[in-house]
């Protein structure tokens, strides 16, 4: 069954692959950095894929720290490459599978090597027929003004603290006053709020270990005790 409306539906099998990332028209490219220990470009190439689907599952408000630490990047500047836009060219170069459209969708592009930025500008210009750009990022005062000047700019605005306390209280199961407090701490952001929320559970756990260790520390040394 195929959604033939003005917007997505959620059901249908085209929304059902968007949903887990694994639509053949919509294409990523986001920035990498080499992992720790491995020298095989091929098999890395083969993996980051399917590292990507799983980062965008498991952690859909992640930023580019939770990227590389998921995937296990060195520790120095992620950056999208001069291959990567070569990429881009040639994946955009092809009929649409199942769509009438083809996605391109570009996270953090202000990471873009100049050389991978000044490969896209034409291409960015005059794309192919039914063929979209979505250049996702946090930072577009970075992005080079050659590429800025080819976009359309759509601002999406920080969630509100009541919209954020709503969301918390909707998806982690917190009670108003908890919701209310990492929601004020969290500035719109939901990404700071669920590290904020991790955080809360780890320091609970954390003292409940302490809790425990005191407990049995009193019963070993309770008084009137005569064992050695």
């Amino acid at each position: 069954m195929r959604n033939k409306g003005d917007d997505a539906c959620g059901t249908c099998a085209a929304c059902s692959k968007n949903l887990k990332y694994i639509h053949p028209d919509t294409h990523f490219v986001f920035p990498l950095s080499n992992v720790k220990g491995d020298k095989d470009p091929e098999r890395f190439k083969a993996e980051i894929m399917k590292s990507w689907r799983s980062f965008l599952t498991e952690q859909p408000f992640g930023n580019l720290d939770d990227w590389t630490n998921y995937y296990g990047g060195e520790d120095k500047q992620a950056i999208i490459s001069r291959e990567e836009s070569r990429e881009i060219i040639k994946t955009l170069s092809l009929k649409p599978f199942e769509s009438p459209y083809k996605v391109m969708i570009i996270w953090q592009p202000e990471l873009m090597h100049p050389s991978a930025a000044n490969g896209i500008l034409k291409i960015l210009e005059e794309p192919p027929p039914h063929t979209y750009f979505i250049l996702a990022t946090n930072a577009a005062d970075k992005l080079l003004p050659t590429i800025l000047s080819r976009t359309q700019i759509v601002t999406i605005r920080l969630l509100s603290d009541n919209e954020m306390e709503q969301f918390l209280v909707s998806n982690n199961e917190l009670d108003n006053a908890r919701a209310k407090k990492i929601a004020n701490l969290a500035e719109g952001n939901i990404n700071m709020a669920m590290g904020l929320l991790d955080k809360a559970e780890d320091d609970k756990r954390g003292a409940f270990h302490q809790l425990d260790a005191c407990l049995l520390q009193t019963q070993l040394c309770r008084p009137g005790d005569t064992r050695r």
